[in-house]
């Protein structure tokens, strides 16, 4: 397959962008690059065109199973979402409607130019274990269909404060189950799944908490994802409640601060905690979006990159995000760190969607630019529109300006998982949908 781009966003190390350009793709692989003209091709090879053609997309920190309660009205707390929006929420849905949950918040994502997704995946645990067996199986099905590369990183909480089991609403202790019996749960779905899909699925553990896990899990949990290869995502300091529970200095002490880590938010961070966590490999997963829907804090990212951090850009969830629009984090992300008088630049942000984030995931020695030898994840951009026109350059005009409606073909592998602006690859039954949200509308906040 040969692409003609009026732009290619290569995100490579000299960040080049070929105006025009090209790009040959032979089955799964990129397997030349060029400016200017395109070369000399057969009449059966396959052209295609795209008026930016951009790196796929990489969501480093992301929450499938709770995209049937978009729309749901988020409480004032970060703990009245957590358990009376999400975790309400996803208990009323069987294992196959949590499959289509997943299915709906990929295909969003794929529409939007996303190709990797960090998954942590995780619902009311404590509840029945075969039900969250039967419904992992059934998530991860749908990331097979779907044609994306995941990480899907399986959730766990063994135990949680005093106050959180007293206040009304959803149990907790429906969320909490031991942690051997989670880490037992990956390693079976592991041998099922890791590495399938031509490496495009991986499977591994992330304590949903680092204060509602022991130290010993912790460690157990690190020890899993290196011996599978891959990052450990957790959620760290997205509070100021959160940080005074569990900080840098607890995952120092529970032996697990390193570079496997990937940190979802760290909003609650003083320099000292942003140099320690740098100084450490840790990547952190920046989700501005869902911060501002809690009302939290922004995450100092251009603190963190002179640190010497690498940061990725994360949709989170559902939920909370409902747009499901990477590009659209982009533009959040620099809106965000303008508010924190530390601005980043579009041309961070940008590295932040593509090779930073394809770092955070441990994958960008395979995607995350457009390099001869790297895999054929691509985007294919319609510049058409009023709304690209003028600009200053074309990195600024993907972030600034473009549409998620300006996808029109994504690639991954090599394969058309998106064409004219719509996933191919999950049909998706609107009154399927309907119906599993009203489940799930019905019973929100009633525990």
């Amino acid at each position: 397959m040969l692409i003609t781009a009026d732009a290619v966003v290569c995100m490579d190390p000299l960040r080049r962008v070929l105006a025009p350009g090209w790009v040959r793709v032979t089955g799964a692989e990129i397997t030349a690059v060029g400016s200017g003209p395109p070369p000399l091709h057969s009449v059966e090879e396959p052209v295609r065109h795209a008026g930016v053609l951009l790196p796929g997309l990489v969501s480093a920190h992301q929450h499938t199973v709770d995209s049937l309660l978009r729309g749901a009205a988020v409480p004032g707390t970060f703990l009245g979402w957590l358990l009376d929006t999400q975790y309400a929420g996803v208990a009323a849905l069987t294992p196959e409607q949590l499959g289509l949950a997943t299915s709906v918040a990929v295909a969003a994502s794929l529409s939007g130019g996303v190709t990797t997704l960090v998954d942590c995946w995780g619902i009311d645990h404590g509840t029945d274990a075969g039900r969250a067996l039967a419904a992992a199986e059934a998530s991860l099905e749908a990331h097979r269909r779907s044609g994306a590369r995941v990480l899907f990183a399986r959730m766990f909480a063994e135990h949680a404060p005093d106050a959180w089991h007293a206040r009304p609403g959803f149990p907790i202790g429906r969320v909490l189950a031991p942690a051997a019996v989670a880490l037992d749960q990956v390693v079976t779905l592991a041998a099922r799944h890791h590495r399938s899909e031509q490496g495009r699925i991986r499977v591994g553990p992330s304590p949903e908490l680092g204060e509602l896990c022991t130290p010993g899990a912790l460690r157990d949990a690190l020890a899993l994802a290196g011996e599978l290869g891959v990052p450990l995502p957790l959620h760290l300091c997205a509070s100021p409640e959160s940080r005074a529970a569990f900080g840098p200095a607890d995952l120092a002490a529970a032996g697990i601060l390193g570079p496997r880590l990937l940190a979802a938010h760290c909003t609650a961070v003083d320099q000292h905690d942003v140099d320690e966590l740098a100084g450490a490999g840790v990547a952190v997963a920046h989700c501005p979006t869902s911060n501002l829907a809690l009302r939290g804090a922004v995450t100092p990212v251009a603190a963190f990159r002179r640190a010497g951090a690498t940061v990725g850009l994360g949709l989170d969830n559902g939920s909370l995000n409902p747009r499901l629009d990477l590009l659209g984090e982009a533009r959040a992300a620099v809106a965000a760190s303008i508010g924190r008088r530390d601005p980043v630049t579009t041309d961070d942000v940008l590295a932040m969607a593509t090779i930073d984030g394809a770092r955070t995931v441990g994958l960008d020695h395979l995607v995350g630019s457009i390099e001869v030898g790297k895999r054929a994840d691509l985007v294919l951009l319609d510049t058409g529109g009023d709304h690209w026109w003028p600009h200053d350059s074309v990195a600024e005009a993907v972030v600034g300006q473009s549409r998620v409606t300006d996808v029109r073909t994504v690639l991954v592998d090599g394969r058309a998982v998106v064409e004219d602006g719509r996933c191919r690859t999950l049909p998706i039954d609107r009154d399927d949908v309907l119906e599993a949200a009203a489940t799930s509308r019905a019973v929100r906040g009633h525990g």
